[in-house]
C-alpha cells in the first residue's frame, strides 16, 4: 500500500504510518450501508495489512507500531493513542460487518495496552504516546477513543 504519490502519479518511497490504515474502517461502514460492493473486502484487506505489518502481541496486549519503512522494518516502535483509537474503531466496524470474534479478542488486547501504557491513572486522560516522553495529552485521541468505545 502506497501512502504518497507525486503530482503525476509516481509512487514515493516513504514510511508507512499505522494511523492511516485503521481509518479504512469507513469501508466496513460503507459495506454495511450497501454503498460500495468491494468495500468489505477492502476493509478486511486493510485489517490484515495492519495486523501483519504493524501489530505486536505480548502478555495479553496488542499494539501497533507508529511506522514502518517500505522494506517492512519497524522505523518507530512508538505506540500512539490516536492510532490505537482508530484501531478500535476499525476492529468494531469490521466485526459488525463480518462477525469475526477474533476481532473482539484483538480489541480486548488493544484496550489492555491502552489501560496499562497510555492511560494516566493519576490525572486522567490518555498520554499521547508510549513510551511516555512528556505529559502531553492532545484532545483528538481522547475524542476518538470515546467514539470507538461507543
Amino acid at each position: 500500500m502506497w501512502q504518497r504519490v507525486r503530482a503525476r502519479g509516481a509512487y514515493v518511497d516513504c514510511f508507512y504510518y499505522a494511523r492511516i490504515i485503521p481509518r479504512d474502517y469507513v469501508f466496513a461502514h460503507a459495506a454495511q450501508l450497501g454503498w460500495f460492493h468491494e468495500a468489505g473486502r477492502l476493509a478486511e484487506a486493510a485489517m490484515a495489512s495492519l495486523v501483519r505489518d504493524f501489530c505486536t502481541r505480548s502478555s495479553g496486549q496488542a499494539s501497533v507500531a507508529f511506522s514502518t519503512g517500505s522494506d517492512g522494518r519497524i522505523v518507530s516502535p512508538t505506540r500512539d493513542a490516536y492510532a490505537h483509537a482508530f484501531v478500535l474503531f476499525a476492529l468494531g466496524w469490521l466485526h459488525l460487518l463480518n462477525g469475526d470474534r477474533r476481532l473482539l479478542s484483538l480489541a480486548d488486547q488493544v484496550i489492555a495496552l491502552i489501560d496499562e501504557h497510555l492511560n494516566d491513572a493519576d490525572h486522567g486522560g490518555l498520554f499521547d504516546q508510549f513510551p511516555v516522553t512528556d505529559r502531553r495529552k492532545p484532545q483528538d485521541p481522547q475524542m476518538h477513543l470515546l467514539e470507538a468505545y461507543h
